[in-house]
């Protein structure tokens, strides 16, 4: 699964818009006269929501394919991404986010799946020093003991940028 320019289409591709997103969207939007671009209208409303709703169960459902890998956050929007003059790009990114810091979606340095809230992120070296159990001991926590995030793979790029929007503690 590689990020691509994300296309927008409604039964044909909408030339002119730009989602911003690195996955392609495809919708029965209401489109300007042109057809390039989606319409500002409170009709689209709804399937901005159920699109947001729907890239969350997929993450699901790409996590029990064993898809959902530290390269697949590449993948997904960050705060930092300049998303598409439509109004309805910001909150998919948003569901996407809220997924990831509160369900058992985010990749673990023992290869699992936590909520990224969760996890802790530290160099390579200190996860290979203290296990699990050294962080529960040493960090306080209310009802779920933390965990080691899956280690960053290059600073600047995107699946960075992805860590650096969620509530992992460093």
């Amino acid at each position: 699964i590689t990020p691509v320019r994300g296309q927008v289409a409604v039964f044909f591709p909408a030339g002119g818009e730009n989602s911003g997103l690195r996955f392609h969207l495809h919708a029965p939007f209401v489109p300007d006269l042109s057809r390039a671009l989606i319409k500002t209208t409170p009709a689209n409303n709804p399937l901005f929501d159920q699109l947001a709703e729907l890239a969350v169960s997929a993450l699901h459902e790409i996590r029990d394919l064993g898809l959902l890998t530290t390269e697949f956050l590449g993948v997904l929007p960050n705060p930092k991404d300049t998303l598409g003059e439509g109004y309805g790009y910001a909150p998919i990114r948003d569901a996407i986010c809220e997924a990831m810091n509160e369900e058992p979606l985010f990749p673990t340095y023992a290869k699992g799946h936590k909520p990224a809230k969760t996890l802790v992120q530290a160099k390579a070296s200190l996860k290979r020093l203290l296990s699990d159990a050294d962080i529960e001991f040493l960090i306080d926590y209310d009802d779920v003991p933390p965990q080691w995030a899956a280690n960053r793979v290059r600073e600047g790029d995107n699946i960075e940028r992805f860590m650096t929007g969620l509530e992992i503690q460093e």
